[in-house]
């Protein structure tokens, strides 16, 4: 994380530079909040090139959405902390979410072809498209035309058909 040693503004003048959308405003707007924010997202990470990453989002919002600013409603590092602690918190969800789904899906990557065919066809069409195909179950529902409920039921009974297998 490296900021410019540039002149300072007033927090006003950079909103009004970020407002009509001054390029330079980005730069005094990292270096004003850049290590802060870090901090703020550091803690909920806890990994530095997760933390970077999530930074450079936060960035990437604002200058995208700053019509939304309000100085009347806050300061504009309210504004900002929020969105940094939102993005984290929003990032380690579905980070922790995509591990608490590793061990089904080492199962059902690991699983040979023959302990898939044993399945039911249903069972083995919705582990085929979600585990080889990389349809998500809202996708798999639309595909199949069938209520999102159904196949999310269906597909943990997929799951624990295949673990009885093994």
């Amino acid at each position: 994380m490296k900021t410019n040693t540039s002149p300072t503004i007033s927090e006003a003048e950079l909103i009004y530079l970020l407002k009509i959308k001054d390029v330079n405003a980005l730069a005094h707007l990292y270096d004003a909040y850049a290590k802060a924010l870090y901090n703020i997202i550091f803690q909920i990470i806890g990994d530095e090139d997760e933390a970077e990453k999530i930074l450079q989002f936060t960035f990437f919002h604002c200058w995208n959405s700053f019509y939304l600013f309000d100085a009347n409603n806050g300061f504009l590092f309210s504004w900002l902390s929020i969105i940094a602690r939102n993005t984290a918190l929003q990032h380690k969800k579905e980070r922790t979410k995509e591990l608490s789904l590793q061990p089904i899906i080492t199962l059902a990557k690991s699983t040979n072809k023959k302990l898939i065919d044993q399945l039911s066809s249903q069972h083995r069409q919705l582990i085929e498209l979600f585990f080889y195909s990389g349809f998500s179950l809202l996708s798999i529902a639309e595909k199949l035309n069938t209520d999102y409920q159904i196949v999310q039921t269906d597909f943990r009974a997929a799951i624990l058909a295949l673990r009885n297998l093994k």
